[in-house]
């Protein structure tokens, strides 16, 4: 049975694969005209990092995985190394990101904010936060939650499950979606 390799639920990486499947399973039943490229629902395992997504998949060849073009640091890593990766470039598709926010517990004193390093700049840089490196959205809403950090950058299923205040919503984001397979070589 085939793989996909996913950083955990409820994060962009998720949910666009989720998105991913239902049109794999709308070309199945024939509604659309393309050819899908999973003859069957592929099992989905959930790793915390992308450097866990790549080992995972390394170790696993044939598992796909999805990385978003706005890491171009992995998608180069991926394509300019001598490990045999390969973009499949026909699953490449674009999905508008769900919105991002600037959310914490109500009394945080607003000093330091969670985050992907990558999404620092849609913080307001007035504020004057000290970053707190996270894993994902998730794990960006749960520090606050732990209360290792006041603020976080994520989505709104962190929000939500982490009983997170929204102070600001961020900017929207279209993400194209870069399809990778690590091919075994004989």
């Amino acid at each position: 049975m085939p793989n996909i390799v996913s950083l955990e639920k409820g994060t962009c990486t998720d949910r666009a694969i989720q998105r991913f499947l239902i049109g794999e399973r709308e070309k199945r039943e024939g509604e659309g005209e393309d050819t899908p490229f999973f003859h069957e629902d592929p099992t989905i395992i959930y790793q915390p990092t992308f450097d866990e997504m790549i080992a995972f998949a390394k170790t696993h060849p044939g598992t796909v995985m999805f990385i978003p073009h706005v890491r171009a640091d992995i998608n180069a890593r991926l394509a300019y190394t001598v490990d045999p990766w390969k973009c499949i470039d026909e699953m490449v598709f674009r999905l508008e990101n769900p919105p991002l926010y600037l959310a914490g517990k109500e009394a945080a004193p607003e000093l330091t904010c969670a985050t992907l390093t990558q999404l620092q700049g849609l913080v307001r840089k007035s504020l004057q936060l000290t970053f707190i490196e996270a894993k994902n959205t998730q794990d960006a809403a749960r520090q606050v939650h732990e209360k290792q950090a006041d603020l976080c950058v994520t989505n709104e299923k962190g929000t939500q499950t982490y009983q997170l205040e929204i102070r600001e919503k961020l900017k929207e984001m279209v993400i194209f979606w870069m399809p990778w397979v690590y091919e075994r070589t004989t």
